[in-house]
């Protein structure tokens, strides 16, 4: 009889923070078969995926109750930008092979593999910094696979991933499934009956999920349609490619006016990244310009504090102690009488009262993006760029914070434009755009 590859009844985690996490749950996976984890924002998959992997944070401790863990699993976290190390894409599917001590011969068809099976063969040479962040998962996880684990270990991979992505991806963990690999993933829903799992596992919310999502108050009425004023900013006619030409964004003209509200629906690689790069002055498109209050911008410096952009890879902006002085760093340096009082509504609106003493980086992946939004939103910018800011929340608290979003815009007069690979789980936005081959239609 074959034997489980996995055997666990508990985890009991403990952070560096203090904070504890007990998961009850039986699972025996066998070679061949896919595990789904689901379970709301915070409730111990990341925590578990990890513990498995032995990759959890510093000073912490994991504490099982098994029959048998496995020996060499491979793990793939949210924010893929923390494990690829290379400068191409080929170069870090070729990374950990170098461990294996394969033969040349080996090593080149194990790459030649995985670039095919994700669709990665344009790209084998592309700068690791020109990709998509849903590209930049495609790449770890060819990397991950042909080191050929015997147990793969996903973590919340369809989240960043297009349905085109997420279709490719199905494939893949059917494929393995079919080569006798074991898999978990973890997501915040299932859909019931789905036959590509043969276990699926729904975690309760876990103690250490303290967000307390408050009531909003009113917002003053947002203004008639067509009645913004002059735009705040705009692009004119601007033209960016990628490292290989291709057109990213073509004579693209588009502005944005106080209390605006837009969103930017696209497909992984459409652009959409790019295109707040360039609002935001991160970036200079080839042809074209941008201008800020009628002004034109070719450095970030005058857009400072007027213009925050939210990354994908939110991770970057934590750097204080606490979450309470990390949604408060722009207050303290402001000066701003207001300051106070707009740090503690942002805590207030984003649910992290609770969680003020807690230090950012011992939070989960959602809760961390919630912190980073808040920081901005308490900045009290102008304009706000926001680069798939529900990465990481489930439904619920996505929507309360569509609603945080649709306050601020109304009540600061904040223009907010928000882009993602996938429908919202409510509507949201006054205008609505698709972008696709490098140019806005309209929704």
């Amino acid at each position: 009889m074959t034997e489980p590859l996995l055997s666990v009844e508990r985890l009991q985690h403990c952070y560096a923070n203090g904070g504890r996490i007990d998961l009850s749950l039986s699972l025996d996976l066998y070679p061949g078969q896919a595990a789904l984890i689901c379970g709301p924002s915070g409730s111990g998959k990341s925590t578990f995926l990890r513990a498995l992997a032995r990759c959890s944070a510093e000073n912490s401790k994991s504490s099982w109750q098994a029959r048998k863990l496995p020996e060499n699993p491979r793990l793939a976290m949210q924010n893929p930008e923390t494990q690829l190390l290379c400068t191409t894409v080929e170069e870090e599917i070729a990374l950990g092979l170098h461990t294996l001590h394969l033969s040349g011969e080996e090593m080149s068809s194990r790459i030649e593999e995985q670039l095919k099976l994700h669709s990665l063969l344009p790209l084998r040479h592309r700068n690791l910094e020109m990709l998509s962040m849903g590209q930049k998962h495609r790449v770890l996880l060819a990397a991950l696979l042909a080191m050929k684990p015997s147990l793969l270990l996903l973590d919340e991979p369809f989240s960043q991933l297009d349905l085109a992505g997420q279709t490719e991806l199905r494939h893949c963990i059917a494929h393995l499934k079919s080569q006798g690999c074991a898999v978990i993933v973890s997501q915040h829903q299932a859909a019931p009956g789905d036959p590509l799992w043969d276990i699926q596992i729904s975690l309760p919310p876990a103690s250490r999920t303290r967000l307390s999502l408050p009531p909003l108050p009113p917002a003053p009425a947002p203004p008639p349609a067509m009645a913004f004023g002059e735009p705040l900013l705009t692009t004119s006619g601007i033209c960016c490619q990628d490292a290989c030409s291709a057109p990213v964004l073509a004579q693209l003209d588009f502005a944005l006016y106080p209390g605006d509200q837009v969103h930017i629906l696209g497909e992984n690689a459409a652009g959409k990244s790019t295109l707040l790069r360039l609002l935001a002055a991160g970036q200079r498109p080839q042809l074209g310009e941008v201008r800020f209050r009628g002004t034109s911008v070719t450095s970030p410096a005058p857009l400072a504090r007027k213009v925050l952009l939210l990354p994908q890879a939110s991770d970057m902006l934590l750097f204080e102690e606490t979450v309470a002085r990390e949604v408060g760093f722009s207050g303290r340096r402001s000066r701003n009488p207001a300051a106070s009082r707009r740090t503690q509504e942002a805590l207030a609106f984003c649910g992290l009262g609770p969680l003020a003493e807690s230090s950012p980086l011992c939070l989960s992946h959602g809760e961390r993006h919630l912190v980073a939004l808040a920081t901005l939103l308490a900045a009290g910018p102008e304009v706000l760029l926001l680069d798939e800011p529900l990465t990481g929340l489930d439904d619920e608290l996505a929507r309360h914070v569509l609603r945080v979003l649709e306050y601020y815009a109304c009540a600061d007069n904040m223009a907010i434009l928000l882009v993602s690979h996938g429908p919202l789980p409510a509507a949201w936005g006054r205008r609505r755009f698709i972008l696709s081959h490098g140019r806005l239609l309209d929704a």
